[in-house]
């Protein structure tokens, strides 16, 4: 019974989507008045990792908005009840498209983290509970750490291999540069050494 009442407690949505330039994504979740609620989310790569996020509630009243972010925590109370909407937008951006990390969870996060099963009670059942419970609150602890880990593995790798090809192009434009410059050079003192015709032949004679 205590297990089901806790895995019950926090509902979330978590995935990673792909957000193409000039476009605009949105994410809705049923939310009852007086709920508590995170909107989480992570720009993982693509252009300079901003975008425009926005979450309105049932009424199209602004809860939350960011311009050009790349990260942040969203905690925040269902004044009202109802389908409340996460947008998010990358219209300002022409030629880049980002990935996004999302995790909405719904419910009562420090309730659900505080492990305030009744400890007095007597008994092995109750006991199991409580083990049960911790044993999971942990593993969600390491599965959320796993998950931002990952996260900055990705944006780390998406940088360095944006990185590595800058570096091969400026090598290669360097060196094509190099040629031309050399052979620039080339055709300029051969200019030096080569007889003009009126010093080859003389002056013409009247």
């Amino acid at each position: 019974m205590y297990l089901f009442l806790l895995f019950g407690i926090v509902s979330a949505t978590e995935l990673t989507f792909e957000l193409e330039q000039r476009s605009i994504q949105c994410f809705m979740e049923d939310i009852p008045k007086g709920e508590q609620s995170v909107l989480e989310f992570q720009v993982v790569t693509g252009g300079k990792l901003d975008i425009d996020v926005e979450l309105v509630d049932s009424e199209d009243n602004v809860v939350y908005e960011k311009k050009r972010t790349s990260y942040d925590q969203a905690p925040f109370t269902a004044t009202i009840g109802g389908i409340y909407k996460a947008c998010f937008s990358n219209k300002f951006s022409s030629i880049s498209h980002k990935v996004v990390y999302l995790d909405w969870a719904v419910g009562d996060q420090q309730e659900y983290e505080r492990h305030d099963l009744p400890i007095d009670e007597e008994g092995p059942l109750s006991k199991a509970d409580i083990s049960a419970e911790m044993v999971h609150s942990n593993m969600r602890k390491v599965r959320d750490f796993q998950t931002h880990h990952r996260l900055r593995e990705a944006s780390g790798r998406s940088f360095a291999e944006q990185l590595y090809t800058k570096i091969h192009f400026w090598g290669f434009l360097q060196s094509v540069i190099m040629v031309l410059v050399s052979l620039s050079h080339v055709v300029i003192l051969r200019s030096f050494f080569q007889d003009r015709p009126s010093q080859k032949y003389g002056r013409v004679r009247t």
